[in-house]
């Protein structure tokens, strides 16, 4: 399992210093010398284990790689003068906060997670709380809710319920905290930002993940030493193809068509070029979409995807009508009620791979491929490609 970072900036990227970068680094914080439980690249903050065999990434090893992050980034020179905001998604991991209201009880002498509650109040006055008593007949015991509402000038009728005394002081500014990660992260003057649940798209590193595995489902031999020498390779692969730039392009696109008043505009966003960005390592809106803009967006979306189909088809149309023209080339078309992947994957496995010559999507969900073979035994062929198509795909209807 590997916890990774990208930057949006042109030495990106993957995150990493130099050696004299990281030498100035390890001399201000020696720690990052130190051996902990994480596997760290060289001279970077990406971190991985062997799920079974050591740790997880819980919130507090993912809290230690992003301060060991935090202590990097400024030594890069390539950022000197930048503002570095950090976006991470809001899975518990990262979100996790330094206390939760459900973590404390009504009545004295009960669970506290803290010894203190520190806010702001309407005024900007930094305000601490105890949840202690330091004097008279309850002194060294915990307050509890009940309390701490008293304190906090929250009216409140002691037979009140517990449930009923969390939700009335859940609106409070003492119990609406931040989390663990933003506080480390404001000691190295640092901004971390979290995206709204379920958009991915404003997530570039969720496309690095998808890539990676993609690339070893694809070499894989279903063999755990294979895995790890594929998950290096797709790492560089990644980099090679420029597939980062493709996500950051995402991004910037996906921000421009939220920024309009009802997304109108997604779709012509998503043909345009984006200007390549990077002042500030990250920069997102906090807004939520409505439910009209998304349907907007994905209208857009579902046109541009059904043009590029058609464009496509007719390409293929083209290129069959050369290939029937040529009279060495004999072609057969296989249509199959399945996912073309799926399809593939089984030629694969048939050991058709000298067979396989051109494969192409068609309309109605229907997929062709195109064969090469002797006219001689085209039809024995056939017939053991039936055969074993059917027996992969059950009772599906296949068409020779």
């Amino acid at each position: 399992m590997i916890s990774d970072f990208i930057v949006q900036h042109p030495c990106g990227p993957f995150f990493s210093l130099s050696d004299v970068e990281y030498d100035k680094a390890v001399e201000k914080f020696p720690s990052l010398s130190s051996s902990d439980d994480l596997n760290y690249v060289q001279n970077s903050a990406t971190a991985g284990i062997n799920v079974g065999v050591e740790g997880y990434f819980n919130n507090e090893v993912i809290l230690s790689q992003f301060e060991r992050l935090f202590q990097l980034v400024s030594f890069k020179q390539d950022f000197e003068g930048h503002q570095f905001e950090v976006v991470v998604d809001n899975a518990r991991t990262y979100s996790a906060r330094e206390y939760s209201i459900n973590e404390f009880n009504k009545g004295i002498g009960t669970k506290r997670p803290v010894d203190s509650i520190t806010y702001v109040d309407d005024k900007g006055k930094v305000i601490s709380i105890s949840c202690r008593f330091t004097t008279g007949d309850h002194r060294g015991k915990t307050k509890g809710l009940l309390e701490l509402a008293k304190e906090l000038k929250l009216p409140c009728l002691p037979s009140i319920k517990l449930t009923e005394l969390r939700t009335l002081l859940a609106q409070h500014a003492a119990f609406q905290n931040v989390s663990k990660l933003e506080i480390f992260a404001r000691k190295y003057n640092i901004k971390v930002i979290f995206c709204p649940k379920f958009h991915c798209e404003l997530n570039a590193i969720e496309g690095l993940w998808c890539h990676m595995k993609q690339y070893v489902r694809k070499k894989s031999d279903q063999t755990f030493s294979t895995m790890l020498r594929l998950i290096p390779q797709s790492r560089e692969n990644f980099k090679e193809r420029k597939i980062h730039m493709k996500l950051f392009r995402r991004f910037w696109h996906s921000l421009n068509a939220y920024d309009q008043e009802n997304g109108a505009l997604a779709g012509r966003y998503c043909d345009q070029p984006a200007q390549f960005r990077h002042r500030n390592m990250y920069l997102i809106s906090k807004d939520h979409l409505s439910l009209e803009t998304r349907r907007t967006i994905l209208t857009n979306l579902q046109r541009m995807a059904d043009e590029k189909l058609n464009r496509l088809t007719n390409e293929y149309d083209r290129k069959v009508l050369e290939l029937t023209q040529q009279k060495y080339l004999t072609i057969v078309t296989i249509y199959i009620h399945s996912q073309l992947e799926e399809l593939e994957s089984q030629l694969n496995n048939l050991q058709l791979d000298t067979l396989f010559q051109e494969w192409a999507a068609t309309r109605d969900s229907s997929r062709s491929c195109f064969l090469q073979a002797n006219t001689s035994n085209i039809e024995n062929i056939l017939k053991e490609m039936e055969s074993n198509l059917t027996k992969a795909n059950g009772n599906k209807r296949i068409e020779v």
